[in-house]
């Protein structure tokens, strides 16, 4: 766990400094594996759309679990 931590710690970094304008070796070794770091923060309009829902279903069975367990 510490180390896919400090993995996830240095690729938000990464991310961060690509944001500020600053970027890092880490970028380019992301960019070996397949991720390119320019387009992370792009989030298709149907995707967010598929998240609402999962979170409107996700409170609907906790809703309803509630008031099955009384």
């Amino acid at each position: 766990l510490a180390l896919l931590g400090s993995a996830l710690l240095g690729i938000t970094g990464t991310l961060g400094g690509h944001l500020v304008g600053i970027y890092s070796d880490v970028s380019a070794g992301l960019r070996l594996l397949g991720w390119e770091v320019y387009t992370t923060f792009y989030v298709p309009n149907m995707t967010l759309v598929a998240l609402l829902v999962i979170a409107v279903l996700l409170l609907g069975f906790g809703a309803w679990s509630r008031i099955k367990a009384r």
